[in-house]
């Protein structure tokens, strides 16, 4: 058998999907989020970001298909990290003097259960959740050409904040290194310019999608977060430190957590 994909590479491509989705992201709601800042007109402040987010139905429904072709790479990576073969639906297609692409593999459905008890890797209830979720929306968006949900804007970000944390294990400050040029700028430059950045994504979030249902819904917090503070962790100019108790906190930042799972 030949063309056999190579478990690290899978991985990076997963890690790579998700840079390429924030970096997306972050250009498609940038100008709207400075739009948020200046009067409306003509309507409400409500009903521009309602309308602002109808504008990036399309946008939102494609994130939520890169966001489970991430988590499937990123399943089949941790399987083929023992054997390629594994990932074959037929073990007897590996005796075969063809491409590995030209095999059957094993279904989506069950990747996440199959990944867990070849690895022996027990994921979070929270990215099995949204595996599932994700697998779908992407049925209907296959099917249907879109997905129909009515939770598409809550969905699509609660999936990004699960997956960011599961594959690309690192912060938001770290992952926004990637959306700017470090030409002539020192390590001080870029770590200041990073979190700039990783601020105003923060922002974002809290402007046009419902953080703090998300953050709730995610890690089974009994309430919402009673307060964004800035966080001493990481030292953020801004208020990215969501307190839900004086025992629970977690920095949407630097990843910082207290009493958060």
């Amino acid at each position: 058998m030949n063309e056999l994909p190579d478990h690290n590479e899978m991985l990076l491509s997963a890690q790579r999907n998700l840079s390429f989705l924030l970096k997306t992201f972050y250009l498609h709601f940038s100008q709207d989020w400075e739009l948020t800042k200046t009067p409306a007109i003509d309507e409400t402040d409500e009903q521009r970001i309602k309308r602002l987010l109808f504008e990036k139905e399309i946008f939102l429904q494609t994130g939520l298909v890169i966001l489970f072709n991430s988590a499937e790479i990123y399943l089949k990576s941790i399987i083929a990290e023992k054997s390629v073969f594994l990932l074959l639906k037929d073990l007897k297609d590996s005796y075969k003097k063809h491409s590995f692409f030209d095999c059957l593999t094993i279904e989506a459905a069950d990747l996440n259960n199959v990944a867990s008890s070849i690895s022996g890797v027990t994921f979070p209830q929270r990215f099995n959740d949204t595996y599932v979720a994700l697998r779908k929306e992407r049925n209907k968006v296959i099917h249907l050409g879109k997905s129909n949900s009515k939770a598409v804007i809550k969905d699509f970000l609660s999936a990004f904040l699960t997956l960011q944390e599961e594959i690309n294990k690192v912060s938001l400050l770290k992952l926004s290194e990637g959306l700017f040029s470090h030409d002539g700028l020192e390590i001080e430059g870029i770590l200041a310019s990073a979190q700039d950045y990783s601020n105003n994504i923060i922002d974002i979030y809290k402007t046009f999608f419902p953080l703090d249902e998300i953050l709730k819904e995610i890690y089974k917090l009994d309430s919402k977060p009673k307060m964004w503070i800035q966080c001493s962790s990481c030292h953020s100019t801004s208020s990215t430190l969501a307190v839900i108790s004086k025992a629970k906190a977690v920095c949407l930042a630097c990843g910082y957590k207290k009493g958060v799972m």
